[in-house]
């Protein structure tokens, strides 16, 4: 399965939404999700989709994910294992997952 997600984040407001679109391996679309997140960070708008997407490939009972995002950050906090305990709940979450 694959997770292609998006953060979308007003820099003036802070106000922000997480969307993402999962699709099988024949990268065919299976479903699409969106999240208004209210006002919040940017990586926060950049995590939460990811963490949406995972819980609803997880109740699907998908435990193999790809998962492609745009944000560098993103995916640097979440792949660095040399920060065992992050002080985002976000980060600690998808790592669970």
């Amino acid at each position: 399965m694959k997770l292609n997600k998006n953060g979308a984040w007003k820099s003036d407001t802070h106000a922000a939404s997480a969307s993402g679109v999962v699709r099988d391996r024949n990268r065919s679309w299976l479903w699409e999700f969106t999240r208004n997140l209210g006002c919040c960070l940017l990586l926060e708008a950049e995590l939460w989709p990811i963490l949406d997407g995972l819980n609803l490939l997880w109740m699907q009972g998908f435990r193999c994910v790809e998962i492609e995002s745009e944000s560098a950050a993103a995916v640097c906090i979440i792949s660095d294992e040399s920060v065992a305990k992050h002080s985002i709940s976000l980060v600690r979450t998808i790592r669970a997952l």
